[in-house]
C-alpha cells in the first residue's frame, strides 16, 4: 500500500511540474530562436518612397530587431508619361515657353530623382507571437526629392540672366535675389525636403527576421522633415558672378514662389496656379510626411 501510495504522490508531482517545465522548455526555445545577434536576414524593398533599397538586420531579443539599409532613386523623365490637357501630351518633351532678358525662350526640361538615402531602423513587438510591431528610426541622405531643369543647355547669352522671386511676395525687398542660368546653361528649380535626417516613428506587420526562410514586412508610419517645397539656389542680385558670387540656397515661401512663376511666365497667375500655391503652402509648413514600405525578407542563419 505505501509503494502505491509513494507512485501516486510522485506521478502528481511530476503531473503538476509538467506544465512549468513546458512553459520554461517554450520560453528557452523561443530566446533561442531570437536571441542576441544570432540570426541575420538579408531584404529588397517592393515597394518604398526612398526607390530600391537593400537592407540587412538581425535580431537583439525575442522582442527587439533592428535593420539597416541603403536606398536609391535612379530615375529620370524627360517626356511626358501621360497626356494633361492643356499642359502636355503622352511622349511629348516637357516643354514650356518662359521670359528670360525679357525674351520668350522654348524650355524643354526633365525630372531628375536621382537621390540616395540612408537608415536604420529598430523594431519593437509586443509580443514574439506577433508579427505586429512598432518601430522608431532615423532615414538620412539627400534632401531633394526631384530636381527640374532642362535637358539642353541655354545659349551662352543667358549665361548669368537670372529670374527674381520675392520672399513674402515684397517687391520693396533690397535683398533681392534670383535663380540664374550657370555656367553650364542649366536653369533649375529642386522639390526637396527641409531637413536631410528625417526622424521616422511608425508600426507594421511581419518580422525582419523571419521565423521561416523567406517572409515579407509592411511598415507605414510619419517622416520628420520639416516641410517639403521649392528650394533654389539664388544668388544675390548685385553680386551675379558665377565663379564668385555664392549661392544662398533655401526653400521657397508661397509668395515667393507666386513671385517667381510670374515673372517666369510674364504674366500674372491664374485660378488654377492659385489653387496649387495655396496646396504647396500647406505641404511646406507641414513638418511630417507619411511614409510607407513593402519589403521581401529572406532569413540567412
Amino acid at each position: 500500500m505505501k509503494k502505491v501510495i509513494y507512485s501516486l504522490c510522485l506521478l502528481f508531482a511530476l503531473t503538476a511540474m509538467s506544465p512549468d517545465a513546458s512553459a520554461q522548455q517554450a520560453k528557452s526555445a523561443r530566446n533561442d530562436q531570437f536571441g542576441l545577434i544570432n540570426h541575420w536576414a538579408i531584404g529588397v524593398d517592393l515597394i518604398s518612397p526612398d526607390g530600391f533599397g537593400i537592407n540587412v538586420g538581425t535580431c537583439i531579443t525575442p522582442w527587439l530587431q533592428v535593420r539597416a539599409g541603403y536606398s536609391i532613386v535612379p530615375w529620370s523623365i524627360t517626356k511626358w508619361p501621360f497626356s494633361i490637357q492643356g499642359v502636355g501630351t503622352q511622349g511629348q518633351p516637357i516643354a514650356a515657353d518662359i521670359k528670360l532678358n525679357n525674351e520668350d525662350v522654348h524650355f524643354e526640361a526633365g525630372a531628375f530623382m536621382t537621390r540616395h538615402t540612408g537608415n536604420i531602423m529598430f523594431d519593437f513587438f509586443p509580443s514574439r507571437k506577433s508579427s505586429f510591431h512598432f518601430t522608431v528610426g532615423m532615414l538620412a541622405g539627400n534632401d531633394n526629392l526631384i530636381t527640374l531643369k532642362n535637358t539642353k543647355p541655354l545659349d551662352d547669352r543667358f549665361k548669368g540672366v537670372g529670374i527674381a522671386f520675392y520672399p513674402g511676395g515684397d517687391k520693396t525687398a533690397t535683398n533681392l535675389h534670383q535663380v540664374i542660368v550657370d555656367k553650364n546653361g542649366n536653369l533649375g528649380l529642386t522639390i526637396g525636403r527641409r531637413w536631410i535626417a528625417r526622424p521616422y516613428v511608425g508600426l507594421g506587420w511581419g518580422s525582419f527576421v523571419p521565423s521561416k526562410r523567406v517572409g515579407v514586412i509592411f511598415d507605414m508610419g510619419l517622416e520628420f522633415n520639416g516641410g517639403m517645397g521649392v528650394i533654389v539656389d539664388a544668388r544675390d542680385i548685385h553680386n551675379l558672378d558665377l565663379e564668385t558670387g555664392k549661392p544662398v540656397r533655401g526653400m521657397l515661401d508661397r509668395a515667393g514662389l507666386q513671385t517667381l512663376l510670374e515673372d517666369m511666365s510674364g504674366k500674372a497667375a491664374d485660378a488654377s496656379t492659385l489653387q496649387v500655391l495655396d496646396a504647396y503652402q500647406t505641404l511646406s509648413t507641414l513638418p511630417v510626411t507619411g511614409y510607407v514600405k513593402l519589403a521581401l525578407v529572406v532569413k540567412l542563419f
